[in-house]
This record gives C-alpha cells, sequence and structure tokens, in this order.
C-alpha cells in the first residue's frame, strides 16, 4: 500500500445524511448524527470511551488493528469524518484510482462521497451513508412492502368442494402443516343396489338407531388419552405436534437480582454489564449461556469450578470458539 497522505484541500462539495454505517470484519454499526463512535480491536479487558460516545470491538486475529485505531465523528448536520487515533500501522482510505492512501493521525479526513472503503492496518471497512426511513422524505423505492399474507394459495381453488379435496389439499388451504402421516381409508365400492339390500339396510338401520338411544342415556363422554388406546399422530416437529406436547405452555421464570435479569446476563454484548453481573452469584450460570462475553470473563468463569455453570458453558457457542483459540 502506498504510504501517501490524503489531502482535502481540493474538495468543495460534502455528503451529509442523518446516519452513516460503519462496516469492519463483517460486523457493522450505525452513527447517527451527531454522534461519535470509536473503532478498535476487541481487547481483553473493556476500554472506555468519552461520554456520549460509542465503541466498537472488532475481533482482529492478525493483531493488526490498535485496541483504539480510528475515530469516526458525525456532526449534527451529517458530515463524517474519519480521523486515525495514533494507531501503529495506520488508517487508510480508497481513492478514485483504487490506490490507499494513509490518513494522518494530526490531519482528519472529512468523508465528501456517499460511501468510501480503505482499511485499518490489514482489516478492511468501508463507511456509507444510510437513508432515514423514518423521513417521509426519503425514496420510496428504499421502504420494504408489507407483505400480503393472503397472496399465498393452494393450488386448489377456493371455491372447491370440501368433499371432492384431500386431506392434504384442505391443510394447504389453511395454511397448516401437510404432513403423509394421516392415513385415510379408501371409501369402499357402491354395492348394486336391490330390493333385499334396501331390507337389510332398513332393518340395520333401526337396531343401530335403538343401540345409540340405550347408550348415550347411560353412558357419558370420556376425554381421550393414552389409556383409551387412541392418541393423535402429528409429524414430529410440527406445530402440532408441538402444541399436543404443551410446549407452547412452558415458560421460563426471568429471575432478577442486583438490577439485572437472566435474560440480560444471556443476552448483553454491554461488557461494563457483564462485569456488574459477574458480581451476582444468582446469575452466573445465565452468564455461562451468553456468546459476547470477553475472553478473560471465559476464563473467570471456568475457574469458578462450578457445576452449574460448567454445563452452561458446554452449550455455548462463544465459549467454544474461544476454548478452541487457546488450545
Amino acid at each position: 500500500m502506498k504510504d501517501t497522505t490524503v489531502s482535502d484541500a481540493a474538495r468543495d462539495t460534502v455528503f451529509r445524511a442523518s446516519q452513516w454505517v460503519v462496516t469492519v470484519n463483517g460486523q457493522t454499526h450505525t452513527v447517527k448524527a451527531p454522534g461519535e463512535l470509536y473503532v478498535g480491536r476487541k481487547p481483553l479487558r473493556p476500554v472506555s470511551v468519552p461520554e456520549g460516545a460509542e465503541r466498537m470491538d472488532v475481533p482482529d486475529e492478525t493483531k493488526s488493528m490498535s485496541k483504539t485505531h480510528a475515530l469516526v465523528s458525525v456532526s449534527a448536520d451529517g458530515q463524517a469524518t474519519l480521523k486515525d487515533a495514533q494507531s501503529t500501522n495506520g488508517t487508510y482510505v480508497q481513492n478514485a484510482r483504487g490506490e490507499l492512501v494513509r490518513v494522518p493521525a494530526e490531519n482528519p479526513y472529512t468523508v465528501f462521497e456517499q460511501s468510501i472503503a480503505g482499511q485499518f492496518g490489514d482489516v478492511q471497512f468501508s463507511l456509507a451513508a444510510s437513508p432515514d426511513l423514518s423521513d417521509d422524505t426519503a425514496d420510496s423505492q428504499t421502504k420494504l412492502p408489507v407483505v400480503n399474507l393472503f397472496d399465498y394459495k393452494s393450488p386448489a381453488p377456493d371455491d372447491a368442494p370440501a368433499q371432492n379435496m384431500s386431506v392434504d389439499d384442505i391443510l394447504d388451504l389453511r395454511a397448516g402443516e401437510p404432513t403423509s402421516m394421516f392415513a385415510m381409508q379408501k371409501p369402499k365400492a357402491e354395492e348394486p343396489v336391490t330390493a333385499e339390500t334396501d331390507v337389510f339396510k332398513a332393518q340395520d338401520a333401526e337396531k343401530l338407531t335403538e343401540k345409540t338411544h340405550t347408550e348415550t342415556a347411560t353412558t357419558s363422554l370420556a376425554p381421550l388419552t393414552e389409556d383409551s388406546g387412541y392418541m393423535p399422530v402429528y409429524e414430529a416437529g410440527s406445530v402440532f405436534d408441538r402444541l399436543s406436547r404443551g410446549e407452547f405452555e412452558r415458560h421460563e421464570d426471568i429471575i432478577e437480582a442486583g438490577g439485572h435479569t437472566s435474560e440480560e446476563a444471556k443476552t448483553t454484548r454491554d461488557f461494563n454489564a457483564q462485569f456488574d453481573i459477574a458480581q451476582i452469584p444468582e446469575l452466573l450460570p445465565f452468564l455461562g449461556l451468553n456468546p459476547f462475553l470477553y475472553d478473560d470473563m471465559y476464563a473467570w468463569l471456568v475457574a469458578q469450578n462450578n457445576e452449574q455453570i460448567n454445563r452452561a458453558l458446554e452449550t455455548n457457542d462463544g465459549y467454544t470458539t474461544w476454548k478452541a483459540s487457546t488450545k
């Protein structure tokens, strides 16, 4: 890469936007005007930033990025500026010829274009203006249309008579989950109609009617259970199957302690909150489920040698990745 530096002196127009999106190593972060975003390599321990500013921690196995590498600022009028924060390997912006030119630490780069690309050390980044979709003046083409769920229809026409539709057709028409496990008996072939047949049918119908009246007078209806010898069969994993097993009635209790909750412990990316939660014994097993912890936090949790915490960590993808990297 060239070690020449960027100069803004010849530019006279600046692209402005109410929010800008920073993308680094597959991660994105939105900076709204006015705002500041410090970008750097994910450190072992949290790095503080000035009040009102935000920080973007980027995993960088090559360690070419500094812990605090650059600062992206957006002024109140939507002008974006990129500043190198005295990084070790420098901040570079790609010019119109595709060349990388260095942004000197003492001379922040004003973003004149709608988007720019470059590198923090060896890590590529982009900075692009993002349209504010809540603004009525925004291009209507950028707004996502509301999906009309009723546009999805089955191959069978809406006016198809129900007696001529298969079980799969009916389930499709009702937006259910078609399954081949519903077994339907084929209708018996019709018997030839004769005078003798009519007599037998009339006698059978009369006996059935008498029997029905007798049974209903003395027998009460009982709910179907496993003991009754019949249980409905649903496709494994389907909504019907899960509903029949009562999965939707199960609710996990949320534990609150020390101003934090078990849900927050499992999901928060705020490292200061993670350290606060680490001091609350009741929430430690839930913290072990959080895939966004710092490396030394995983090591600290392992050192607790707690059975519940260890079980939680073994199901944590973030812990699995950290554990593999330490070998």
